[in-house]
């Protein structure tokens, strides 16, 4: 909070975070939204591109009330200035169109976003890679942008989509080894990308990983420990 009053906008934007860890968990409050956007505007009003994003952020998520072209406004700004988050969070604005964005659809220039993100420095960026969304285009076709349904393209960006953290991915790449789609069937490899999963605390992965177990499939035999996977899951 110091750093933050004396005007590091930096600072600001590691406060409002605080505030939103707060505002998500068990006990939230609605004022621990408003406090983080808040601290985001601040932040974005002393400069620093991350606050900015994170207050396009808000406004989407709506921790003090949504602004869909606000939030274009922003991210626009912040992808401009070289910031990978608000190019993928602008992306997602062209691709989810005018019904919940307030902005209208424009899927060529989603895609070129997205790609951009993905094929650059993703290191932490989590599901906000670039690549989750474009696992997704290549799993299921998109006919707009001619893109064909191609299981093996899809699992590249969702391994892709899991170094970068995005554990929803990484429990799709692990589905797609389990199951040989788009990749050769490794249970070795479903094994340790359910357990990196499960240790995230994605339901789902501990109770694949807890049949495997079960089975010994990919792993030694353990039906006690298939029986505390399956626990976690209740």
């Amino acid at each position: 909070r110091p750093a933050c009053d004396r005007g590091d906008g930096a600072a600001c934007d590691r406060l409002g975070q605080v505030y939103v860890d707060s505002f998500f968990s068990e006990d939230g409050e609605q004022a621990d939204g408003k406090r983080a956007h808040d601290l985001f505007q601040r932040s974005c009003d002393l400069g620093d591109v991350t606050g900015c994003t994170d207050l396009g952020w808000s406004f989407i998520e709506g921790l003090a009330g949504r602004d869909g072209p606000r939030a274009v406004e922003l991210l626009t700004r912040t992808c401009a200035a070289g910031d990978a988050r608000g190019c993928t969070l602008l992306a997602s604005r062209y691709d989810y169109g005018p019904a919940l964005t307030g902005v209208e659809r424009d899927l060529p220039r989603a895609k070129e976003l997205y790609e951009r993100v993905c094929s650059g420095p993703i290191d932490g960026l989590g599901c906000n890679s670039g690549c989750y969304a474009l696992a997704r285009w290549s799993k299921y076709g998109e006919r707009q942008l001619h893109i064909a349904e191609d299981h093996a393209r899809a699992a590249a960006f969702e391994q892709r989509a899991c170094d970068a953290g995005c554990i929803n991915s990484c429990h799709d790449i692990a589905t797609r080894y389990d199951d040989g789609d788009g990749v050769e069937r490794d249970l070795t490899s479903a094994a340790r990308l359910y357990e990196k999963g499960c240790a995230a605390g994605f339901a789902p992965s501990c109770e694949k990983l807890g049949t495997l177990y079960w089975a010994g499939a990919g792993v030694a035999k353990s039906v006690t420990q298939a029986r505390k996977l399956f626990k976690k899951t209740c």
